[in-house]
């Protein structure tokens, strides 16, 4: 098991430039399945998640080359429509991709053990409901649409990224005019929304609605968004150490709400010239709650959960994945002191203590590691492989913002 060792306490200063984001490169790749032709995916980040994706698609049949450190060409001319190995698949929570993309193209899908990071529980039933509009059957384990997808009206009865996703994949390739409402908007929507148009998809916005018209597709050329929760981490990491944190790579604007929330909080926050900093301290209590965007995002709930600790506290709600709070108590570990009840905890100010605790999700991992950036002294963070998931190069990056943190793998040794 691969752990960090970090020595806290430090204020952290500097500038850092984040990777592609996770949340927008997954759904690129497997979009790649809905055409014979070769797509190229510029700015993708080199971690975990993208290379399980990888690894899925080239196991199907598809050829993977890299251009570059961050731009990859895949050719899925010789995939086939067989199960995808099931220990790749429970590992990623967005190999649920795999169902809307394999049914555009091959009428046929598998419903599979999904995984990803289990912080709450997330069913499928409106990727199914998609499906099934639009014009599959399923059987046992097996989701057929043998005649191909017909276009029609989905109304959506709440925002899910993973299903309007989804949706989007099937709707690129059907026959005819689908109609997909109450459409989640988050930037890494967008960026496959772009992705689709260059491979020959007609997509319109119209507020909270998406018009989609299938027609044949053919390869195309994108670039990952900025990863705003990258940007986010290390923003937040600045302040819950007492220093000033820059990042570049990101744009303010994703990051809209989270920046005001912080802003009005007693933080100093400035935009200028694509850089984003954020520096000073938050003088009194912050109330936040989650929602789809523009809203708060839920990736960053438990990474501020952490830096309120640090300060005045808080009160935060979460409103997307109500059960988003498994990491409090490997924070409690840490002297954090707080109230859950239900969907909302409250955050008292704490004085964080260094301890060994246990990341066991991506983004409560990335809480532990900040609540250590914070404490004076050495703590450990077992199952950092989750951490790793979606931070790229993280050791080095929070090196050069004057952290001393090392990642230790199972046959290394160190303290």
């Amino acid at each position: 098991m691969e752990r960090l060792i970090v020595s806290g306490g430090k204020p952290l200063e500097g500038t850092v430039r984040v990777g592609g984001s996770k949340n927008a490169a997954l759904p690129l790749i497997f979009a790649t399945i809905l055409t014979e032709n070769a797509c190229t995916i510029e700015n993708l980040p080199a971690i975990r998640d993208v290379e399980i994706s990888l690894e899925i698609l080239a196991a199907m049949g598809a050829s993977i080359r890299y251009l570059d450190r961050t731009t990859v060409e895949i050719g899925t001319r010789a995939l086939k429509p067989i199960l995808p190995p099931p220990h790749l698949v429970a590992a990623l929570r967005a190999s649920t991709y795999l169902m809307g993309a394999m049914l555009g193209r091959f009428g046929r899908a598998y419903v599979q053990d999904f995984g990803g990071c289990n912080f709450s529980p997330r069913p499928i039933d409106m990727h199914l409901y998609a499906a099934e509009a639009l014009g599959a059957w399923r059987q046992g384990d097996t989701l057929f649409a043998s005649q191909g997808l017909t276009g029609a009206i989905l109304a959506f009865d709440k925002v899910s990224v993973g299903a309007t996703v989804n949706a989007l994949l099937m709707a690129s390739a059907a026959k005819g005019t689908t109609v997909i409402e109450n459409a989640a908007c988050e930037p890494h929507v967008e960026n496959l929304i772009v992705f689709l148009r260059s491979m020959g998809a007609q997509i319109l916005r119209i507020g909270s609605s998406l018009v989609v018209e299938g027609r044949p597709l053919h390869g195309g050329r994108c670039s990952v968004v900025g990863d705003m929760i990258e940007g986010g981490t290390y923003l937040l990491a600045g302040l819950a150490t007492g220093g000033c944190v820059t990042v570049t790579g990101c744009e303010g604007e994703h990051l809209s709400a989270f920046l005001s929330l912080l802003s009005g909080g007693g933080a100093r926050v400035l935009i200028r010239d694509g850089r984003i900093a954020l520096s000073g301290a938050l003088s009194s209590p912050i109330l936040i709650k989650t929602a789809p965007y523009p809203a708060f995002p839920t990736d960053l709930q438990p990474q501020t959960a952490a830096v309120l600790a640090a300060h005045m506290g808080g009160i935060v709600t979460e409103g997307v994945f109500p059960h988003r709070f498994g990491y409090l108590s490997a924070l409690e570990t840490m002297g954090l002191s707080f109230v859950k009840n239900g969907s909302t905890a409250y955050i008292f100010p704490s004085r964080l203590i260094p301890a060994t605790v246990t990341a066991t999700d991506l983004r409560g991992g990335a809480a532990l590691l900040l609540a250590a950036l914070s404490a004076k002294g050495e703590s450990v963070i077992e199952g950092a492989s989750y951490i790793l998931r979606g931070y790229e190069d993280i050791v080095e990056k929070f090196s050069t913002l004057g952290a001393d943190i090392k990642l230790i793998k199972e046959n290394e040794k160190g303290s």
